[in-house]
């Protein structure tokens, strides 16, 4: 049982590192929104591997709270995407660094 627990937090660590290294250095918009997910299903694979260690019967319960994250995690997204889909209307470019720079000079 422990030694599932370490593959699960394991994983859980290498998808958030993973999602850390997709926002700091990816500038096109959609892409850090996946990597803002990957990292929202890390934590959700971490507490849902943690809630059935520490509580093996509440395994109903774990499965409910992160049902929950699963599901801000999608409104989260829809919200990301239609700021995505505004930037690209507007600017015509989904690199966020062009972005503030059209921003800064006022074009």
């Amino acid at each position: 049982m422990l030694n599932e627990l370490y593959l699960i937090v394991i994983t859980s660590a290498i998808l958030f590192v993973l999602g850390i290294y997709g926002v700091s250095t990816r500038r096109n918009a959609l892409k850090m929104l996946i990597s803002v997910e990957l990292m929202v299903n890390a934590s959700a694979l971490n507490i849902i591997g943690f809630l059935f260690y520490l509580f093996d019967v509440a395994y109903l319960e774990a499965q409910i709270f992160v049902l929950f994250i699963i599901t801000i995690a999608a409104a989260e997204a829809a919200i990301g995407l239609s700021i995505f889909l505004a930037l690209y209307r507007l600017y015509g470019t989904p690199d966020l660094d062009k972005v503030s720079k059209l921003k800064e000079t006022g074009e």
